[in-house]
């Protein structure tokens, strides 16, 4: 549930509330992708390497082959594609 209303509050701009919703999600369940893909996105935007990375290496680890990996995977950031 935390993880949707994540995706919700960054779909409509709320990047403070999705961020906690988010960070909420994850802690609650570390196999929350979504809370995963929200958090990558907003530090991603932001420019903050080192969360952007480590977020989007769980949401891989966790759905390696849907949509939202390969969106992750077009934006060829070198550090996750080590392995």
């Amino acid at each position: 549930m935390a993880a949707f209303l994540a995706d919700i509050y960054y779909q409509r701009g709320q990047i403070q509330k999705a961020k906690e919703w988010a960070q909420t999600a994850t802690r609650l369940d570390a196999d929350a992708a979504l809370g995963w893909w929200v958090i990558g996105l907003i530090a991603y935007e932001t420019r903050q390497k080192a969360e952007y990375i480590n977020a989007f290496r769980n949401y891989l680890r966790i759905s390696p082959n849907d949509q939202k990996a390969k969106n992750i995977r077009q934006l060829r950031i070198r550090e996750l594609s080590e392995p």
